[in-house]
């Protein structure tokens, strides 16, 4: 399977993620909502690697782990032909995804505490929900704004359904 389609599959797998993420926005189901729009990031993330022919390492930091990893590495960009915008695009994604990672597991089981758990529906409420569905919403669309840099015939579709989605959120 080459790149192009493990990106384009990683893309419909979060094409799912964030229109779980519009009907859980809709229904006020802030912490849901959240979880959806983090997956979502995540597996754009994923797609974004796949495409630049990244080993896909088992991890639920990609920005963080693999992006940044990049990042840090001139000979990989130049491996990579990543000019100017692009790396700025990729230090946009480790920004805003980087964001919704370090949420990390508190989005699906709360945060411990002493006197028991704070559930994720307190944690996220609209006022925080809405905070990271900006912050989710942005990354997914500098995912975007990089893959449509390279003009490959195999994404077209799923890029533009993935926009569409995106506006959605709103």
């Amino acid at each position: 399977m080459n790149n192009f389609i493990k990106a384009r599959d990683w893309l419909r797998l979060s094409l799912g993620d964030i229109r779980a993420t519009v009907i859980s926005k809709e229904s006020s189901d802030w912490d849901h909502a959240v979880f959806n729009i983090q997956q979502a990031v995540e597996k754009a993330c994923k797609a974004l690697m796949a495409f630049l022919g990244e080993e896909l390492k088992k991890t639920h930091f990609p920005a963080r782990e693999v992006i940044q990893e990049i990042l840090s590495n001139p000979t990989e960009i130049t491996r990579l032909e990543l000019d100017q915008e692009r790396v700025a695009f990729l230090k946009r994604i480790v920004e805003e995804a980087g964001a919704l990672e370090e949420e990390g597991s508190m989005l699906r089981y709360g945060r411990e505490q002493e006197g028991g758990i704070i559930t994720p529906d307190e944690i996220y409420d609209e006022r925080r929900g809405r905070e990271l569905l900006i912050t989710g919403k942005k990354a997914l669309e500098e995912v975007l704004k990089f893959l449509q840099t390279f003009p490959v015939p195999e994404l077209k579709e799923i890029l533009e359904n993935v926009h569409l989605q995106i506006e959605r959120l709103g």
